[in-house]
């Protein structure tokens, strides 16, 4: 059977779910790619620069020039790159807003709806949830920064032609 994605993105892939991610990818016989600043640090790709299947772009997502570089043969984009959690976009607003939700719209830009992307968001759109299950079609009220970012987000890759936001 032929794999429709061979050659595999993973922007922010030196986090924590990132790192597990091109582990999994690469195990599974993808080719990846990590586009990742490692503005919070890398070793966690160390064990992957043996494999002949792994690279790592060291670059920003908020650098246009970055992204368009790095989209470049790609068949999927999975998007996890992000300034996470309430308390680090309330330190940081205007590095969270440019990374969480600028950087989001360069890879939009760049693909054009060209490529399939997978956008990791949060429960955090939801904002204060009264009901235990929430569907897609739950209303967003995010009432954090980083919340109100990644319904932003959200917004511009539903923009792409192929998209997940899970």
């Amino acid at each position: 059977m032929r794999r429709k994605f061979k050659n595999v993105l993973v922007t922010g892939g030196a986090g924590y779910i990132g790192s597990l991610l091109v582990d999994f990818l690469l195990r599974s016989g993808f080719k990846v790619t990590v586009l990742d600043s490692l503005l919070f640090g890398g070793n966690s790709l160390i064990p992957f620069f043996s494999q002949k299947n792994f690279e790592l772009i060291k670059a920003d997502i908020r650098d246009i020039s970055d992204v368009k570089r790095s989209v470049r043969n790609k068949d999927l984009i999975i998007h996890l790159a992000a300034i996470v959690g309430f308390p680090a976009c309330r330190k940081y607003p205007e590095l969270s807003q440019d990374i969480n939700v600028n950087g989001t719209e360069n890879i939009i830009n760049s693909i054009k709806g060209t490529i399939p992307i997978l956008f990791a968001s949060t429960g955090s759109v939801y904002g204060e949830v009264k009901q235990k299950i929430i569907t897609e079609d739950a209303k967003l009220d995010p009432i954090s920064e980083y919340g109100a970012q990644k319904k932003e987000a959200e917004e511009a890759v539903s923009k792409n032609k192929k998209f997940i936001i899970y």
